[in-house]
């Protein structure tokens, strides 16, 4: 097998997305810089672009009548319709991306 195979593979048993073990996570960012020889400022160089983004906390009267789905809390399925009319509006721009929560 050759060694970046071995490699990935060894990595893929060190991270685990379901359980988001933080100490797993950092084990696996210092395997990463040294794998790389980087340091932290070359891994931010090197693999973060900061992309413009705004929250916004809208008071609403009723939450209950907003709820999303079970599996995804960024798709909204009630009410009905309102995913669809944001997904319209996000689309109109590249890269962008809209959720309530």
């Amino acid at each position: 097998m050759p060694r970046h195979i071995e490699l990935l593979s060894l990595f893929s048993k060190l991270v685990n997305k379901v359980v988001g073990d933080g100490i797993a996570d950092l084990l696996a960012v210092e395997c990463l810089l040294r794998y790389f020889d980087w340091s932290i400022q070359d891994w931010e160089s090197n693999t973060y672009q900061n992309m413009p983004n705004v929250q916004l906390k809208v008071p609403i009267k009723d939450r209950s009548l907003f709820s999303t789905a079970e599996d995804n809390e960024t798709k909204l399925v009630r009410p009905p319709g309102k995913q669809e009319e944001i997904d319209k509006i996000v689309g109109e721009f590249r890269g962008s991306r809209a959720f309530i929560r």
